[in-house]
């Protein structure tokens, strides 16, 4: 995978997450549920936060309005987006 098209893909989830055209996997609503984090706290997370590349997943670290440090771990594939 070149530099090019990692940055797309991690654009293109970064796009379908703010147009909340994503799912959830099982493991994310029980940290989520935990966490008391909702669908839309993640997409301002990731509208707010950094993206970076990791093999074939993508993070995007943000901050919630306490200043705790949150991670958003996903993967592209091809139409669906799964946060993990």
């Amino acid at each position: 995978m070149t530099c090019e098209s990692i940055f797309m893909s991690l654009e293109l989830a970064r796009l379908a997450i703010l147009s909340n055209n994503f799912r959830l996997t099982n493991h994310a609503r029980l940290r989520m549920d935990e966490r008391n984090v909702t669908r839309q706290d993640v997409v301002e997370w990731v509208r707010n936060g950094l993206g970076f590349a990791e093999d074939n997943t993508f993070k995007f670290v943000g901050y919630d309005i306490e200043g705790i440090k949150i991670k958003v771990i996903c993967a592209y594939i091809e139409t669906a987006l799964i946060i993990t």
